[in-house]
């Protein structure tokens, strides 16, 4: 057996073990550096990632997270799994949300507008303040009981594009 200690034997390293230890510390670093500064273009880029536009497997779950107050102005957000999610007061100023599950999702105070809203589940969803101006939204789109979109200032897809034809 080695004359070494224990304590001695444990404290050397290879230079190539010591060079691991330190880039590992350092991408820590970078990590908490750029999730706490610049949360809300992490989320972006994790929502375009993970979000399909046909909202298959590859879509984000976010079932029961606390985003209140996030800032996800034109998030990718398509097809979502945002079931019971706490969204209150977010920014989701022109965020794609079409196809989502909002179901049962706290939206009180939430900027939606210009958000695309079509096919979107909204059911049993708390919009409460919550801005709707220009908000997009079509046939598809499930809305909590006793809401009316185009009194809270959404506009129906289907409008708009007669519009576009007509002017």
């Amino acid at each position: 057996m080695s004359e070494f200690t224990r304590e001695e034997h444990v404290g050397q390293r290879s230079p190539a073990k010591r060079r691991g230890c330190v880039i590992w510390g350092i991408i820590a670093i970078i990590l908490v550096i750029i999730f706490t500064s610049h949360s809300s273009t992490v989320f972006q880029r994790i929502g375009s990632i993970f979000a399909s536009p046909t909202a298959t497997p590859y879509a984000t779950y976010l079932h029961g997270a606390d985003l209140s107050d996030a800032n996800l102005y034109r998030a990718d957000l398509q097809g979502a799994n945002l079931l019971g999610a706490n969204l209150s007061y977010a920014n989701l100023h022109s965020a794609d949300l079409s196809g989502a599950n909002l179901f049962n999702a706290d939206l009180s105070g939430a900027d939606l507008r210009e958000a695309n809203l079509s096919g979107a589940i909204l059911l049993d969803a708390n919009l409460g303040w919550a801005n709707l101006l220009d908000a997009k939204h079509d046939d598809t789109t499930v809305w909590p009981e006793g809401i009316d979109p185009v009194a809270a200032g959404a506009v129906l897809v289907d409008d708009m594009r007669k519009d576009e034809q007509d002017g």
